[in-house]
């Protein structure tokens, strides 16, 4: 950014980064201005530009004071355009003075950046999974990062973005700075930047968070503030996808056909204490998403049209799989000990999960009106709620039927609400 303040002092006063010895002493201030005359009549904007030279100085000399230089120079070019007592002809000759030194700058900079790219040293010549890549391939991005040229392919990158601004601890959403994982330092925001127009520009659809992240100018925390209910989702889905989460997925079943029993006593769903575990979680492993999403999304009636939704789809597994998860003993010859016995067996067969909602129901009209997307059975399950009295935390319409649009009940506990927070 010092070299700025050089090619102003340039078009200007005609020589060489002497600016800088001159506003430290006012005695040389004097002597300067009498031997250089200013070459571009800048009249009353010369306090404009005294300013411009005294920010960029001024925080080379004071460390303690850290001035955004870039944000200051186009503050003072705001300020001149703004002021009412200047000659209008005075103000667009310093406004082409400045547009001038910006395009020289600008061109400094280009150069410098095409000089780095010809000259840094290469930091790797492969993908993520050691497949040797050229700088020359179509989806192949070139990346100036510490000194370092870096060559990415787009897939790598969007599994990188993925990687770290999903992160999450116990679905709790906690974005992470997306880094390079050849040296695991943060990208620059200029790298941000070329990452995001280079996957733009190409074939393939930029990920939505990282859609997201470039619309709050690459910031963590607005993002965080803006999407968190939509971190939080993603959060959800990654979770039931995660085989490491294994053990906590098995609970989560539990607790799910636990909280599903207890309200609906007639018609519950009994697993035995030794059934297995891979079985379970074969069964229900594509339940958990709308389970998850029925305790911990922020959405609040989101959370309350899954809490319907798991309990529809678990009423529908029940009278269809009555036996399931039941032990039962078969009588068995054992040619060892040449007897009968009975060997302990487990009802493991089922049906094949059904969504219960159909998105594409009517593909061709979907764009012209808000329809009910619900599975069959959900409708059914919703006339059983009706009549048992079940699910009475929830207040449906009268047209619940046509276009179930849920109305809830006021009355949420105020810890619960404040821990799902608002929906964006």
């Amino acid at each position: 950014m010092n070299t700025f303040p050089i090619i102003l002092e340039k078009l200007i006063f005609g020589t060489f980064n002497e600016q800088k010895d001159v506003r430290e002493d006012f005695g040389k201030f004097v002597d300067y201005s009498s031997k250089n005359k200013i070459k571009i009549n800048i009249g009353a904007m010369e306090y404009y530009v005294s300013s411009m030279f005294a920010c960029v100085y001024k925080n080379n000399r004071d460390e303690n004071e850290i001035i955004d230089i870039r944000k200051e120079k186009y503050k003072l070019v705001n300020q001149a355009c703004t002021n009412v007592f200047i000659n209008q002809q005075i103000r667009e000759s310093f406004l082409s003075l400045f547009s001038h030194s910006q395009k020289v700058y600008f061109a400094f900079n280009r150069l410098a950046y095409l000089y780095k790219c010809k000259k840094s040293k290469l930091g790797c010549n492969s993908d993520m999974y050691l497949n040797p890549i050229s700088e020359n391939s179509a989806n192949v991005l070139s990346i100036i990062h510490e000194n370092t040229k870096y060559l990415f392919t787009l897939n790598d990158l969007k599994k990188i973005i993925k990687q770290s601004l999903l992160n999450h601890d116990e679905l709790y959403s906690d974005p992470l700075p997306i880094k390079n994982p050849y040296n695991n330092l943060p990208f620059s925001k200029s790298n941000l930047y070329k990452i995001y127009f280079f996957i733009k520009k190409s074939s393939y659809l930029v990920p939505t968070p990282f859609e997201f992240y470039f619309q709050c100018d690459f910031s963590l925390r607005q993002l965080l503030n803006n999407y968190e209910p939509y971190l939080r989702n993603m959060s959800i889905k990654a979770c039931a996808k995660n085989e490491d989460s294994y053990q906590n997925n098995i609970e989560y079943i539990h607790n799910m056909i636990e909280n599903y029993n207890l309200l609906h006593i007639d018609n519950q769903i009994l697993i035995d204490e030794d059934f297995p575990q891979h079985a379970l979680m074969n069964t229900f492993r594509l339940y958990i998403p709308y389970y998850l999403k029925s305790v911990f999304s922020l959405s609040i009636s989101e959370k309350n049209e899954y809490k319907f939704l798991i309990h529809a789809m678990l009423y529908n597994f029940q009278q269809k799989n009555s036996n399931f998860g039941r032990k039962y003993f078969k009588k068995e010859y054992n040619y060892r000990i040449k007897k009968s016995s009975l060997k302990k067996n487990f009802h493991t067969q089922s049906t094949s999960f059904e969504s219960p909602l159909v998105l594409y129901n009517s593909y061709k009209n979907c764009h012209k009106s808000v329809e009910n997307n619900y599975a069959p059975f959900v409708n059914s399950y919703l006339d059983y709620n009706s009549k048992t009295k079940q699910n009475t935390h929830i207040r449906f319409t009268e047209n619940m039927v046509g276009l179930f649009n849920i109305t809830y009940d006021t009355d949420v506990d105020q810890d619960e609400s404040q821990e799902m927070g608002s929906v964006s």
